[in-house]
């Protein structure tokens, strides 16, 4: 029998080292590149994005963060974002990838993540869900 049910790690700045505003910076400089030709203005794309971000913090969990996300960039762009939605699906398995150029690797990582499940039934990977599925994938 295991001595604990469940561990819980931290991703960001716990087993995955960042220089969060490096982060930042490379993360909407590949977003704004991909979205270009859409002719969507850079800043508000990233003013969109913060925005969106920030809708999701207030979620009450009545819709997916997905879904607030989305209405509330729709909303500020104020025209059709289908295109930047195909184009954001395709950034997250590709040109997201450049973003982690500002990590670094947590040599204890492994090593506490092999202790964990010596010693816990289950081990969860914890993160803030402001990334769509695939992006979490990625950073995982």
């Amino acid at each position: 029998m295991k001595k604990y049910e469940a561990i819980l790690f931290d991703l960001d700045g716990t087993l995955l080292p960042m220089d969060m505003n490096a982060f930042m910076n490379a993360y909407f400089k590949n977003l704004c590149a991909v979205l270009a030709p859409t002719g969507l203005d850079a800043n508000l794309i990233v003013d969109s994005v913060w925005k969106g971000t920030g809708a999701m913090v207030k979620n009450d969990g009545a819709k997916l963060n997905g879904e607030v996300f989305w209405e509330t960039f729709d909303a500020i762009i104020g025209t059709d974002t289908t295109e930047a939605k195909k184009l954001c699906d395709s950034y997250y398995t590709g040109e997201f990838h450049k973003a982690r150029a500002a990590t670094k690797d947590n040599p204890l990582a492994r090593r506490a993540v092999e202790a964990a499940r010596a010693a816990a039934g289950k081990v969860i990977l914890a993160t803030n869900p402001f990334f769509p599925h695939q992006g979490q994938l990625t950073r995982i």
